[in-house]
């Protein structure tokens, strides 16, 4: 199968080994926990605002709001995600704590304090036992401001933790705080954080989240998020051990129509594609055996939809490799193939050119004057 050129990603994974705390061992590999709008608690001008977490990935492919409670004073409006743990567990090492911001209205964020390189501190976020603090991290990088919904900040950062052990029915909170000059939320609903959609999902993970496999069972299926570039969107993936892991794509590309090929060499397992273009509809829903060796996939699609388009790749217990390609289509040219209008083009020509050597018929009208030549020689003769 050939591929054509692209922006290819091409990813390896490998057993996770996890870490081990005093008492009780820790999962092994990282689990997930989801962000929602759904309300626990309003205080209304102060306090805090909770939302609650929940261990479901979200399914919705367009995020919802859920509204920060920010001003120019930290401590007057914050706002905190929560989740009641339902067994003992771990948390350990590094928790990943990603969401975007977005605004309603014109919001200029306000950076807080700063840092003893005087890095401006842009936000905030503070992991919670309870009401105990665990630990905090930092964004330094300035954040422009939002001038209407379609303005989202992307916002990244690690909380690193040692050995926290957590009981049946502890409670984790997830607090991201951030600052604004207009307007108080507690006067009209504005600054947001996008939650619980396929396309933006706002998530804490980590080890001993739930999810996390038990001690030894090897890695953990896990949603992995990534950005295409280029005017092919083209993916390679290669796993040396099984893996149940979905990979979401968006690509923004101005063609309509492309050419797709798609080719699994696998050992086990199944990957199963699907693609939206940019107005949401679905072009692409297929799967290829990994169990049955090599197999393809190729097809054309015409007159889809210009924008952000999502491919997902959903793997099985998959094993193996698989290749991703889809590129603008090219149609062939008009009236066969290049070969066979070369090779008629050039017996056309060769057979409307003229002998090399003379004029056409020149040697017939030589051999015409030679035999009238002998004929008079011999009645001079006679």
């Amino acid at each position: 199968m050939r591929l054509q050129a692209g922006i290819v990603l091409v990813l390896a994974t490998s057993a996770f080994v996890g870490a081990t705390a005093t008492g009780q061992d820790a999962p092994a590999g990282e689990g997930a926990l989801y962000f929602t709008n759904k309300l626990i608690t309003d205080p209304g001008a102060t306090g805090v605002k909770k939302f609650e977490m929940t261990d479901v990935a979200p399914t919705a492919a367009a995020p919802v709001k859920a509204y920060a409670m920010t001003s120019a004073f930290a401590s007057t409006y914050q706002t905190q995600f929560e989740y009641k743990f339902p067994a003992d567990t771990v948390l350990n090492g590094k928790m990943t704590v990603k969401t975007w911001v977005s605004c309603d209205v014109l919001a200029p964020f306000r950076p807080a304090y700063q840092n003893t390189q005087n890095d401006l501190q842009a936000l905030r976020v503070e992991l919670y036992k309870g009401t105990t603090l665990l630990g905090e991290a930092h964004h330094y990088n300035s954040l422009a401001a939002c001038t209407g919904p379609s303005v989202v900040h992307e916002i990244s950062v690690q909380v690193p933790l040692d050995a926290v052990e957590m009981a049946k029915g502890d409670i984790l909170g997830v607090r991201p705080l951030l600052w604004t000059t207009n307007p108080p939320e507690a006067q009209a609903k504005n600054v947001h954080f996008l939650v619980g959609g396929g396309t933006r999902i706002s998530a804490i993970r980590g080890e001993g989240l739930p999810g996390a496999s038990p001690a030894g069972a090897g890695p953990v299926a896990k949603l992995v998020e990534e950005t295409l570039d280029g005017s092919a969107a083209t993916v390679s993936h290669s796993f040396d051990n099984t893996t149940s892991d979905t990979y979401r794509f968006n690509w923004t590309t101005e063609t309509v129509d492309f050419e797709v090929a798609a080719g699994a060499n696998a050992t086990n397992g199944t990957v199963h594609v699907t693609a939206k273009d940019g107005s949401g509809n679905e072009t692409l829903n297929f799967t290829l055996p990994g169990a049955a060796g090599e197999s393809e996939f190729n097809s054309t699609l015409a007159n889809t939809t210009a924008g952000t388009w999502v491919i997902e790749l959903a793997y099985a217990d998959f094993q193996g490799t698989f290749d991703f390609n889809l590129s603008p289509f090219v149609p062939a040219a008009v009236g066969g193939n290049a070969t066979d209008q070369g090779n008629a083009t050039e017996n056309a020509t060769a057979a409307s050119a003229p002998d090399e050597g003379g004029l056409p018929g020149l040697e017939i009208v030589g051999a015409t004057l030679a035999i009238a030549a002998a004929v008079f020689v011999r009645r001079r003769r006679a």
